[in-house]
C-alpha cells in the first residue's frame, strides 16, 4: 500500500511538472474559452476588474473571477462569479452586491495533432447565491463547446457555440451564444486576439441578442503568471457600448 501511494505521488508530481512546462493558458480576457484543461492537482485563479458603459450614464463595475481545479488529465472543476459588483443598469441610482456563483466542469478532447485541432465541452450551472439585485431566478444550467485550430504563422482560430436554460421576467427560456476568435502569438510571452462574440442569442421578449467586437492582449510573466487587457465594442442597441477589462492570472 505504501509503495502504491509513493508511485501515485511521483506520478502526480511528474504530471504537474509537465503541465507547468507548457506555461499558463487562461480563459480570460476573451469571450471564447481555451480548449485546454488544468493539469492533475493544479489550481489556477483568473481575476480582474471590468467596467461596462452603456448609453452614456449606465455603468457597471464587476470583478470577474474564475477558479480552475485540475481533477484528472483532461478534466477540471470550475467556480466562477463576478464577486462584488456596483451598477445603475436597473435603477436611477447605484446598487452594490455579491454576484451569483457558477459551478461547472470542463473536459478536454484531444484532436488531430497533425492538424492542430483540439476541443473541449463545458457543463455549468449558475446558482441564485447573489444579493437580491443580481440574483436572478432559480438555477440556470448551460453547456458550450469550443474547438481550436492551429494555423500557419503562429495564428490560431477558435469557435464556441453554447446554450443556456435561462430565466427572465417572462419565465424560463432557452438562449444561445456564439463566439469566434482569431489569435496570434508574437512571442512565447505575448499573444493578441480579435473576436466577434454574441453573448446572448434570444427573442426580444427574453432580452434579445447581444453582439460585440473585441480585441485584447495577454502577456505571460514566467510560466505561471499572466497579465491581460481587452476592450469590447457593442454592435447593436441591446449590447453595452463598451466594456473594458484588465486582469491577472496565476497558477500553482
Amino acid at each position: 500500500m505504501l509503495s502504491l501511494g509513493f508511485q501515485f505521488a511521483v506520478l502526480l508530481s511528474q504530471t504537474s511538472l509537465i503541465a507547468a512546462d507548457e506555461g499558463i493558458i487562461t480563459e480570460r480576457p476573451s469571450f471564447v474559452d481555451s480548449s485546454q484543461t488544468m493539469g492533475l492537482g493544479q489550481l489556477q485563479i483568473e481575476t480582474g476588474v471590468q467596467d461596462e458603459k452603456d448609453h452614456g450614464s449606465v455603468n457597471t463595475w464587476t470583478i470577474p473571477t474564475l477558479l480552475r481545479c485540475g481533477l484528472a488529465e483532461d478534466w477540471e472543476m470550475r467556480f466562477e462569479n463576478d464577486v462584488y459588483q456596483r451598477s445603475n443598469a436597473e435603477t436611477s441610482h447605484y446598487v452594490d452586491g455579491w454576484s451569483n456563483l457558477v459551478v461547472g466542469v470542463k473536459h478536454h478532447i484531444g484532436g488531430d495533432q497533425d492538424g492542430g485541432v483540439a476541443s473541449a465541452w463545458f457543463a455549468e450551472v449558475e446558482l441564485p447565491t447573489g444579493d437580491t439585485p443580481f440574483r436572478g431566478r432559480g438555477a440556470r444550467p448551460s453547456a458550450r463547446w469550443v474547438t481550436e485550430w492551429d494555423l500557419p504563422a503562429n495564428y490560431s482560430f477558435a469557435v464556441m457555440p453554447g446554450l443556456k436554460y435561462d430565466s427572465g421576467d417572462n419565465g424560463r427560456f432557452v438562449s444561445g451564444s456564439f463566439g469566434a476568435t482569431l489569435s496570434k502569438n508574437f512571442s512565447e510571452a505575448t499573444q493578441a486576439f480579435v473576436e466577434l462574440a454574441s453573448q446572448q442569442i434570444a427573442k426580444s421578449a427574453d432580452g434579445g441578442t447581444q453582439v460585440s467586437f473585441d480585441a485584447g492582449i495577454q502577456y505571460r510573466i514566467g510560466k505561471n503568471v499572466q497579465i491581460d487587457s481587452a476592450i469590447f465594442f457593442g454592435l447593436n442597441g441591446r449590447t453595452p457600448d463598451t466594456t473594458a477589462t484588465v486582469g491577472v492570472s496565476t497558477r500553482w
